[in-house]
């Protein structure tokens, strides 16, 4: 009786070994076939990658004047832009010229089109209406050439638009700070 009373108990802790280690291993499968999947998911992502079309100004072989831009003189001639095709025009006939070397500020709310004029100089998606650079619409160049003079350019601005939102944050402080002089109780 004894010894049968032992194997019960010997066969009890067996089992509960194993459902111990069943149950790691079925965490250890499930997290493998997530990682499967994962993986399944970014060969899908790379593969619907590789049968886009490419951007159109890659087929532009022209290239710019040499030392192009050497102004900086920008002009936007009725230049709508959308992100995709029927999409709502998020710049509507602009117009506007820009002086060489003139420094512009551009600012606005959510939504008013700053990050879209960037994105429209540096083709990124292509626009209607002329972007003209130096006497050089920029739809006529090679995309290449264009967005690596835009991003030179850009990198200047960069600079000065960090400098300029620290000046505007230390403007707002001290605007605040006399502001609040005179309504004190």
């Amino acid at each position: 009786m004894l010894y049968h009373t032992f194997s019960v108990l010997a066969l009890a802790g067996l089992a509960l070994a194993s459902v111990v280690e069943t149950s790691s291993l079925s965490n250890y499968a499930v997290r493998q076939f997530s990682e499967v999947e994962t993986f399944m998911t970014s060969v899908q992502r790379v593969m619907a990658y590789t049968s886009l079309d490419p951007e159109p100004g890659y087929k532009i072989k022209a290239l710019p004047p040499i030392n192009w831009p050497h102004n900086g003189h920008v002009s936007f001639r009725n230049v709508v832009m959308r992100y995709y095709p029927g999409g709502p025009q998020v710049l509507k006939n602009l117009c506007f010229e820009i002086s060489g070397k003139t420094r512009v500020g551009i600012v606005g709310r959510t939504g008013d089109g700053k990050s879209s004029l960037v994105a429209a100089i540096l083709r990124m998606p292509e626009s209607e209406g002329n972007i003209i650079i130096d006497d050089v619409p920029i739809k006529d160049i090679q995309l290449q050439e264009t967005r690596s003079a835009s991003l030179f350019s850009l990198n200047h601005l960069c600079s000065s638009v960090a400098l300029f939102e620290r000046t505007l944050i230390l403007w707002i402080i001290t605007v605040t700070s006399s502001y609040g002089r005179f309504f004190k109780k």
